[in-house]
């Protein structure tokens, strides 16, 4: 096995706000949820870091989340210089930055875009981003399950290592963003690994292991620098009764609790009753089970869409 070190980190254990406690963490939830945009939009068209601090300075967002994937080098490297300026200019703005999707050589079973994904940690790092949103490595769920045990070690192994020594620099800085790795879409062997809740904890604490084991970072400080996003749609896809969103969604915030950083809730074209009960469901769970979490609307749609679904979303009476 890769790891030598099997840290009990159940020592942690989630706590479960009561009702009494947890009505507070609603409100502020909702009032602190910010946009997450991203760089292809639903049309097919694409949204450059500048369209999007635009859009994000004229709605007055106190915490937005920005896209790097799907962009070439170059204009990584120029959405670093346009973030720097902006965090200049707004540094009472939380900023989270969504990294490229970890791509494996199917030869080496390493992380061929390595380089690019250090460089977004880098960026991350310099514009003081709270967390750092990325996928689990690209890989069918059959894939993974097809291959024997050295093999998926040294994939996991591959992708940890990355997101460890980023980590670990931000930590010599003083610096604590937390890397978030975000669930899949559910779709069994067709779908991508790391659709479920105990594939996103698995890789959580392969990299806690890494840091504590190859860094010398203390547990404590590991379990708070890497966690979960949660998206929304991912996790109830399939789901097609209303009825059966909170159970589905509740297993997912009491296996994963205080490590979700980031949540993401799909915007539609429309503040439709199927948005509004998904809004709901989540911030009565994540109130309780993860009310550190930075909820985004993540969006797709065009600016004007954005700003109108946001702010009947934000401004429900709940």
């Amino acid at each position: 096995m890769i790891y030598l070190m099997h840290i009990m980190f159940d020592e942690h254990p989630f706590k479960v706000f009561e009702e009494t406690e947890w009505q507070e963490e609603r409100e502020l939830l909702q009032r602190e949820m910010g946009v997450a945009f991203s760089t292809r939009a639903k049309d097919g068209s694409f949204m450059s870091v500048e369209e999007q601090i635009a859009c994000a300075n004229e709605m007055g967002l106190g915490s937005v989340q920005f896209d790097f994937r799907n962009r070439l080098p170059h204009a990584v490297e120029k959405a670093s210089e346009t973030l720097s300026v902006f965090h200049e200019l707004n540094d009472g703005v939380s900023v989270s930055i969504h990294g490229e999707t970890p791509k494996i050589d199917e030869t080496t079973l390493k992380i061929k875009n390595a380089e690019l994904l250090a460089k977004e940690l880098d960026i991350a790092r310099s514009v003081d981003a709270e967390s750092f949103t990325v996928h689990p490595p690209s890989i069918r769920q059959d894939l993974f399950d097809g291959l024997d045990q050295s093999m998926r070690d040294r994939i996991v192994s591959g992708y940890c290592d990355v997101f460890a020594e980023k980590i670990n620099a931000a930590i010599k800085e003083g610096k604590r963003f937390s890397v978030a790795i975000e669930n899949m879409t559910l779709g069994g062997e067709d779908g991508a690994w790391g659709q479920k809740p105990e594939d996103i904890k698995f890789l959580i604490q392969k990299i806690e292991e890494m840091l504590v084991g190859k860094y010398d970072i203390h547990p404590d400080i590991a379990h708070e620098c890497v966690g979960a996003t949660i998206d929304i749609n991912h996790a109830l896809a399939g789901e097609k009764e209303a009825s059966s969103i909170p159970e589905v969604l509740e297993r997912w915030f009491q296996e994963l609790g205080e490590y979700i950083r980031v949540i993401h809730l799909y915007t539609p074209g429309d503040a439709n009753t199927s948005l509004m009960q998904k809004f709901e469901s989540t911030l009565n769970l994540a109130a309780r089970y993860s009310p550190a979490a930075q909820l985004f609307m993540e969006s797709k749609q065009k600016p004007e869409v954005t700003k109108h679904v946001f702010a009947s979303v934000k401004n429900k009476k709940l």
